[in-house]
C-alpha cells in the first residue's frame, strides 16, 4: 500500500509593491479557517518582502499595494510587514505569489525573480495566482509546463513564458508542483481545490466543506469553468519554439 504522503506545513508569501492583496488574502483566508478547525495542523507562514536596502539585507521593508509609480492614496495607506526578507526566509513547502501592477515592468522585480529560481527546487509547491505568474515565467520555472493567469491581462502576460502551455479556459491549472489560477478572486478557487488534494476527503472528511460553510463562500469546483476567457477573448498560446 502507497504511503499518504503528509500535507505542507511550511507555508510562505511573497510581496512586492503593487501586489494585488486578494490575490493573496484570499488564500491565506482559506489557510486560517484550515487551522480553525485543524487545530494540530502545525501550519507555519512566512511573508517574504524586499530588505529595507542593501546595507540591511536582514530587515525587511514595508510594503504597499499601491501601484509603484501611479497608486492612490487609498492605496497607499494600505501598509503590510513582512517577516522575511529573501535571505531569512525559512525552508518552505508551499510558495504562494500574487499578482498585481507591480509585476510590471519585470526589470523591477528582478529581486523577486532570482529568489523564486532559487527556492523552486526545494519547494513542494508552487502557487500563483493571477500575474504572479509572470514572475515563475521569468524565473523558468515554467518552462515545459502548462499554466493559466489572469485573463483580463492575457496578451500582456503569456509572452512572458514562451516555453509555456498558456491555457486560457481554465480557473486554475495543476502541472507537477505548479499550481496557477486565473485572476484575483481565482486563488481563492484555486487554494481551495489545492487543500481539497492535500487533505483528502477519505482521511478529512467534511473539511473542506466546513471550510467553505465557515467563509460563507461558494467556490468553484470545475477547473475549466472560466467565463473570463470568453470574456476578455483570451484563447489558448502553445509553447514557442
Amino acid at each position: 500500500m502507497t504511503k499518504r504522503q503528509a500535507p505542507p506545513t511550511s507555508y510562505g508569501v511573497l510581496l512586492y509593491p503593487g501586489f494585488e492583496v486578494l490575490d493573496v488574502a484570499g488564500p491565506i483566508e482559506c489557510l486560517n479557517t484550515l487551522t480553525d478547525q485543524l487545530a494540530d495542523s502545525n501550519l507555519t507562514l512566512a511573508v517574504i518582502g524586499r530588505p529595507v536596502d542593501s546595507q540591511k539585507p536582514l530587515i525587511p521593508a514595508d510594503v504597499s499595494p499601491a501601484h509603484p509609480r501611479n497608486g492612490s492614496s487609498f492605496q497607499s495607506a494600505q501598509v503590510y510587514k513582512p517577516t522575511h526578507t529573501f535571505a531569512t526566509a525559512p525552508p518552505l513547502d508551499v510558495l504562494i505569489i500574487g499578482g498585481g501592477w507591480g509585476t510590471f515592468p519585470v526589470s523591477e522585480i528582478q529581486d523577486e525573480i532570482a529568489f523564486v529560481k532559487k527556492v523552486f527546487p526545494s519547494l513542494k509547491y508552487l502557487f500563483t495566482v493571477c500575474t504572479g505568474s509572470v514572475i515563475a515565467a521569468r524565473a523558468g520555472v515554467l518552462d515545459g509546463h502548462s499554466a493559466t493567469s489572469n485573463k483580463a491581462n492575457w496578451m500582456t502576460v503569456t509572452p512572458h513564458g514562451p516555453k509555456t502551455h498558456w491555457i486560457a479556459q481554465a480557473r486554475w491549472v495543476v502541472s507537477g508542483k505548479i499550481w496557477t489560477t486565473s485572476g484575483v478572486s481565482a486563488g481563492m478557487d484555486g487554494m481551495m481545490a489545492f487543500l481539497q488534494q492535500v487533505y483528502n476527503e477519505e482521511a478529512y472528511p467534511g473539511l473542506l466543506q466546513t471550510i467553505a460553510n465557515n467563509m460563507e463562500y461558494r467556490c468553484e469546483t470545475d477547473a475549466a469553468e472560466d467565463p473570463f476567457a470568453e470574456i476578455f477573448n483570451a484563447k489558448d498560446v502553445p509553447p514557442q519554439g
